[in-house]
């Protein structure tokens, strides 16, 4: 229980898989408490008696348990209690979580585009005018600290690249360096595998990631 922190993040599991941010208002040693922001575009009311699984965050650990909602609490903003607290089991440092996957993105190497980028903060004007520069290529896997993709370019390790990937149907701009090349060579074509590392990416795309990438394990586990 200690992991459990007053005013600290807590993510809210349903039996079919979908997450639900919230924040933990009180707890004893058999529950806690917790809220759920209304304005949320995740937002869902829970029912007593509900099975969930609950997860919580203290800097880069985090600890995943099963409860039951016990009860609704009164109030401008929707409250819950977690009983039968159990199972309690550390999960790896978010950060560190890879994920398999298999999704398009688009990437460029354009100088003048990996200039450009940094000084246009409207994410609509930046897909706009990068649009003609982009490639096409597959993602392979996920992490907060980089990814993985394949394409029929020939890329040198040490190269900047500029990514478009989509989480959870919204486009984000992310930029990375090649630390890694593999090449598969077949009869009629040449594939060439990448792992980037991202650079400057700030807190708030790194948290968007680690959630993008928790919402495609819970996915892979329900299959």
């Amino acid at each position: 229980m200690d992991m459990i922190k007053l005013n600290g993040k807590i993510e809210i599991i349903s039996e079919d898989g979908d997450a639900t941010q919230g924040m933990v208002m009180d707890k004893t040693d058999s529950s806690v408490d917790f809220s759920i922001p209304a304005d949320d575009k995740k937002f869902r009311l829970f029912h007593k008696g509900e099975k969930v699984k609950a997860v919580v965050f203290d800097k880069n650990k985090a600890v995943i348990f099963e409860a039951v909602i016990a009860d609704r609490i009164k109030g401008g903003v929707p409250t819950y209690t977690l009983t039968n607290l159990s199972g309690f089991k550390n999960i790896q440092r978010r950060e560190n979580v890879r994920v398999s996957c298999s999704a398009p993105l688009k990437y460029t190497i354009n100088k003048f585009i990996l200039d450009l980028i940094p000084t246009i903060t409207d994410t609509a004007q930046a897909i706009a005018t990068i649009s003609k520069y982009m490639k096409e290529g597959i993602m392979i896997d996920l992490s907060a600290g980089g990814l993985k993709f394949s394409c029929d370019e020939n890329l040198n390790d040490g190269q900047r690249i500029l990514f478009e990937i989509c989480l959870e149907g919204e486009p984000l701009i992310v930029t990375g360096i090649v630390v890694h090349k593999q090449i598969t060579v077949n009869p009629n074509s040449t594939k060439y595998f990448y792992g980037v590392q991202f650079d400057q990416i700030d807190e708030d795309v790194k948290e968007l990631i680690i959630n993008h990438v928790f919402v495609i394990m819970r996915k892979q586990t329900r299959k």
